[in-house]
Order: C-alpha cells, then structure tokens, then sequence
C-alpha cells in the first residue's frame, strides 16, 4: 500500500462538478452504518484542511492496478479523472474503472446460516 494526498488543487477541480454529484446533491443518500464519506463530502465539511489521505491499494501481486481508496466519489467521470491527475504520484494515471456511489454493509460469517440468511432476522 501506498500513501498520498489531494491538495488545493484537487479540491479545486473536483468542487466544478459538486453540482453533477448525485451524493453531493442529496439525490441519493449515504446512510449505511460503515459509511464512508465521498471525497466531495470531506472537501465540503473539512474546509479548514487542504488535503486529504488517499491509499493506493495494489490490486494483486502480479498487477499495476491499484484501488484508490479515499477517492469515492459520484461525480462525474471527466471531473474524477481530472482532479486524480493533480494527486501526487498519479500525474499520468490511467483511470480503469471510475468510482460510483455504493455502500459495502455485511454481516459477520458467525451471524449468517449456511443459507446466507441473517440468525438475526
């Protein structure tokens, strides 16, 4: 894993298309219990800092695909494109796959029935 950080430029682009970002906007909600806030929400509620962690998370042994995680986002493709090209180290990154809003939730394997249904319920 590896560490680097957006910068005033970043949240310089990516605040152009807050108004195209369906999170950002409120037409869809993150309100999972492991929510993580998109990288517009910690630009837009932390305006005192002026960077943000972001973990490039190798993708498997025998790759130089890397997950950004800190970077999610539902703005749009141009924007996510953009601002990542002002992040330190990712100057002339590809992007593969652009991020998209979607919350991850599971259940512990003790708390599930060899059906995937939840005891709980």
């Amino acid at each position: 894993m590896f560490l680097t950080y957006t910068n005033t430029e970043t949240h310089k682009v990516l605040r152009k298309g807050f108004d195209r970002s369906p999170l950002f906007t409120g037409r869809i909600k993150g309100i999972g219990p492991r929510y993580c806030p998109s990288i517009e929400d910690k630009i837009n509620r932390f305006t005192d800092r002026d960077r943000h962690h972001i973990f490039l998370e190798p993708e498997g042994y025998d790759t130089n695909v890397v997950y950004v995680n800190g970077y999610s986002t539902s703005l749009p493709v141009d924007i996510q494109a953009e601002g990542l090209h002002t992040i330190p180290g990712l100057y002339n990154v590809k992007m593969l796959r652009p991020g998209y809003a979607v919350e991850y939730d599971y259940f512990p394997p003790h708390q599930l029935k060899l059906s995937l249904e939840t005891k709980i319920c």
